[in-house]
């Protein structure tokens, strides 16, 4: 009984010793997690794969969402995320944001950008700190906070720097802006985000290369894949299948693709699988009645996804790219990871190039000629091409997996802390 108890109390004194050090990350989101999108499943990647014996992660979300993409049993179960604290911004701004027609992902608002800029700060700030105080005060017991959006520069982190007592880390994520100079409030926010931000994590060589601020304590880590789920699978049948996966919106480039596919001279024995909801879903219905060949999934759970991806040979994605807010594309490593040579968008060019020159990707322009004549090369070399994306399997692995990915940016983050 007594060996019981020792035993006992030495294993509660390791765990509280464990817990004392954890460094206090917190990621904060302006979307609710459960839309789903790129940066939404990066952030969920990140809690699931960051070692907890050395961090004691939260998560801070909004009620700011027009369309469920993942459920809560996937949250959950998938990313192991028991929940998150949420930040409750007026509807007002949400419903400014989450037009019926055009949702969040659209990019033309009814006022300009730089106009909603400055209100989404002023409503933000004053939800934030007067109406939203208990989250606030669990935020800033943080020793490092991650953040987004270049709107939580002036209604977050400034205030925070000014107020809080203790010094609290920033680090700032390029998953939805990028620092450069393309309005003239971009330059103002640029200064702000190079004086009170400690480090920016940027998702390739070509973004750090585009940015307006160059430091020491900024770093590169790419975005991952779950290599365990997104790999390849046995073909079903003789027809290739060209896939596309994202939201529908015109900066994807799905419109191009579809008017591509319509010039596409083997549609007969070949399918065009999308997959994926947005403001455009009504043009992919109409292509879907007038033309042969096209799979519209729609939405997709994350536990049908992988599959879809392993059945299909060729991705297509003519995304306009990093000028258009586009700054890594993770369908892109999951569909390499899933044996899948890649048709990608020219204004991605320099976050992928590594895979254009071994021969598992190309990039093309948004002219639906162009990715006519590219989708047909590859469909009649599929086999050549095919071999080679599954030589890159290890290469995936070792450098896209979402276990490694968490190790670099973890390493990256207690770097900055003790600086």
């Amino acid at each position: 009984m007594g060996v019981n108890i020792i035993k006992f109390n030495k294993d509660l004194n390791d765990l509280i010793s464990r817990m004392k050090k954890r460094i206090r990350l917190s990621m904060v989101i302006e979307t609710d997690i459960l839309y789903g999108g790129g940066t939404e499943k990066t952030i969920l990647a990140y809690n699931k794969y960051i070692d907890r014996d050395e961090f004691d992660i939260r998560i801070f979300d909004t009620n700011i969402i027009d369309r469920k993409r993942l459920s809560i049993d996937e949250v959950r179960g998938i990313y192991n995320l028991s929940g998150t604290e949420k930040i409750i911004f007026p509807g007002i701004l949400n419903n400014l944001l989450v037009d019926r027609k055009k949702g969040l992902s659209s990019q033309r608002r009814s006022i300009s950008k730089d106009l909603y800029l400055i209100y989404s700060i002023v409503l933000k700030f004053f939800s934030l700190h007067i109406f939203n105080r208990k989250k606030l005060k669990k935020l800033m017991e943080s020793d490092v906070i991650y953040v987004l959006s270049d709107y939580q520069i002036f209604y977050l982190v400034i205030p925070i720097r000014i107020f809080s007592g203790k010094r609290i880390k920033f680090i700032f994520g390029t998953h939805n802006y990028l620092p450069i100079e393309r309005r003239f409030l971009n330059r103002i926010e640029n200064k702000f985000i190079g004086k009170f931000i400690d480090a920016i994590h940027y998702t390739s060589p070509a973004i750090f290369n585009l940015s307006s601020i160059k430091r020491e304590s900024d770093f590169i880590v790419p975005s991952g894949v779950d290599t365990q789920k997104f790999r390849p699978l046995e073909k079903k049948g003789d027809r290739i299948k060209f896939l596309f996966v994202g939201r529908l919106v015109e900066y994807k480039g799905i419109r191009e693709l579809l008017e591509a596919w319509s010039l596409f001279p083997k549609r007969d024995d070949s399918e065009l699988h999308i997959v994926g909801t947005g403001e455009m879903e009504h043009l992919v219905r109409d292509y879907v009645s007038r033309v042969n060949g096209i799979v519209y999934h729609g939405f997709v759970s994350e536990e049908e996804l992988p599959s879809i991806y392993g059945e299909c040979d060729i991705l297509v994605f003519p995304t306009y790219g990093i000028r258009h807010d586009e700054y890594f594309g993770l369908v892109v490593i999951e569909a390499l990871s899933s044996g899948e040579y890649v048709i990608l968008g020219e204004g991605m060019r320099g976050v992928f190039d590594y895979f254009e020159r071994e021969g598992v990707l190309e990039y093309t322009s948004t002219s639906p000629e162009d990715i006519k004549n590219r989708m047909l090369n590859s469909y009649m070399n599929i086999g050549k091409l095919r071999e080679r994306v599954l030589g890159m399997r290890d290469y995936i692995v070792k450098n896209y997996d979402w276990k490694n990915i968490a190790k670099q940016f973890s390493e990256n983050v207690k770097k900055i802390l003790k600086n």
